[in-house]
């Protein structure tokens, strides 16, 4: 097989292996372990294609071994992103139903709900007292999680958004796993949709836990 051959098929494979990199990583959520044990299938395959004294059965072989490794990490991180979306946006609604609720509980004993951003009204609610500490549930009895403090960002690492919306109203808000405000994931909380939303404890995926 000729040079410029060679460096034509390892390019493909390259172009190829990158894309599948980044779906994965997008689609997992940058899920550490499963992207290094994908970038060792995938760098396995390329080297191989690179060797110019070895059998073609081993090569085939490897790069036949490379392939569906891939192919089976790519489809099993999509499954660990899809689970971390679902457990993420439930703890995300959790957090900010309780901190909605204790909110509320603070206007209906007379105080005065913050009318400033999210890390003003997360230092007053503290300075009062009127915080209480958060327990996330696991359907499976595991954990819990609890937040000693007000947690200041959602398990995507965004800080939450609060805004006064009149007397005594408010909303709270997550920014989705998109991590942009004002698009269609975003997870809210509104002081008159509250009493209609409750907690929902969080679902393990085959005892993996999500972490952030």
């Amino acid at each position: 097989m000729s040079l410029p051959v060679k460096a034509s098929i390892f390019a493909v494979a390259l172009a190829l292996f990158v894309g599948v990199f980044v779906w994965s990583a997008v689609v997992s959520d940058f899920h550490e372990m499963g992207l290094m044990l994908l970038s060792g299938f995938g760098i396995l395959g390329l080297l191989s294609l690179t060797w110019s004294k070895a059998p073609v059965w081993l090569v085939g072989g490897v790069v036949t071994v490379s392939v569906v490794g891939c192919v089976a990490l790519a489809m099993h991180l999509k499954s660990i992103g899809d689970y971390k979306r679902i457990a993420f946006e439930t703890v995300s609604r959790n957090t900010i139903i309780d901190i909605a609720g204790q909110l509320v509980a603070w206007r209906d004993d007379g105080g005065e709900i913050p009318d400033c951003p999210y890390a003003c009204m997360k230092t007053a609610m503290t300075e009062a007292g009127r915080y209480r500490p958060i327990t996330l549930a696991f359907e499976d009895g595991s954990g819990p999680i609890e937040y000693k403090g007000m947690p200041f960002k959602d398990p995507w690492a965004c800080r939450y958004s609060y805004r006064k919306t009149g007397e005594g109203a408010f909303i709270i808000t997550s920014s989705g796993a998109d991590r942009r405000f004002d698009t269609q994931d975003d997870i809210l909380v509104s002081s008159s949709l509250l009493p209609t939303m409750t907690k929902h404890p969080i679902k393990p995926w085959h005892g993996f836990l999500p972490v952030w």
